[in-house]
């Protein structure tokens, strides 16, 4: 069985370009389900945002809203693919109860999202083992754990935390399988990636400006976007790094 899904840690589904860039890839790769995680969205607007990338209503939705400006978990299930017998939340995920229709097999979905605050990681590594333990049919788990499970997965390379141990336990203890990342292990390997990801193509063709224009946006809105309407700074422009001081500083 082989399964399309996007387990995605969108840091604010209300960003400028989010909703626009996921509805694109929607169409295009026409998931089976779909894991936002940290959408910092509240309870009375995920319905407004949903309608503006699942047009078609082509998926079920669950979600767990943000507490403040933080956090907030969103599922979606393609209902052409999948029936949803139920769904459990927790405070840290959601799991829902799948039939895949073409394979007649049941199995379980469990999106999470774990909690930057240390006092609260001995309460997300609890729910996630009871989650396991209470799935009776086999099941995926995807998100933001925020726990490393090893010293070399952090940039700083400052040792492994103080519930990782408790997090390897409950690896093993459930023989769960990890899916390696394959590319982008930090944040700013994924933004590396996103920058030089047209070089190649922009190297042997000719790039039009349009489309040069839309790639540096969506990088943009991104990555230097806040959440909501909070804006953070923004590379300086290469025409205006270009003008001369006179230009740039005419009071000079």
């Amino acid at each position: 069985m082989t399964v399309h899904g996007l387990i995605w840690n969108c840091r604010g589904l209300k960003k400028n370009g989010v909703s626009t860039f996921l509805k694109s890839l929607i169409f295009q790769y026409n998931f089976d389900f779909i894991g936002l995680q940290e959408t910092m969205v509240e309870e009375c607007e995920v319905s407004l945002l949903i309608r503006k990338f699942d047009t078609h209503q082509d998926y079920l939705w669950e979600w767990i809203p943000s507490k403040g400006r933080s956090g907030g978990i969103l599922v979606g299930i393609c209902l052409n693919k999948y029936d949803v017998g139920s769904f459990t939340k927790g405070d840290f995920m959601i799991q829902m109860n799948l039939w895949d229709k073409e394979n007649k097999l049941k199995w379980n979905l469990i999106v999470v999202y774990g909690p930057a605050h240390d006092d609260l990681k001995f309460d997300f590594l609890s729910e996630l083992s009871r989650f396991c333990d209470a799935s009776a049919e086999p099941f995926l788990i995807g998100g933001d754990f925020n726990i490393i499970r090893y010293a070399n997965e952090k940039s700083s390379n400052r040792g492994v935390h103080r519930h990782s141990g408790l997090f390897n336990s409950i690896i093993h203890f459930f023989e769960l399988r990890e899916l390696i990342m394959s590319r982008g292990i930090y944040t700013w390997m994924i933004c590396s990636c996103l920058n030089n990801s047209p070089i190649y193509q922009m190297s042997v063709y000719m790039c039009p400006k349009t489309i040069s224009e839309k790639i540096d946006k969506i990088w943009r809105a991104f990555f230097w976007q806040g959440g909501g309407t909070k804006k953070k700074y923004h590379l300086m422009k290469w025409v205006k790094i270009c003008k001369s001081k006179k230009e740039r500083w005419p009071w000079h």
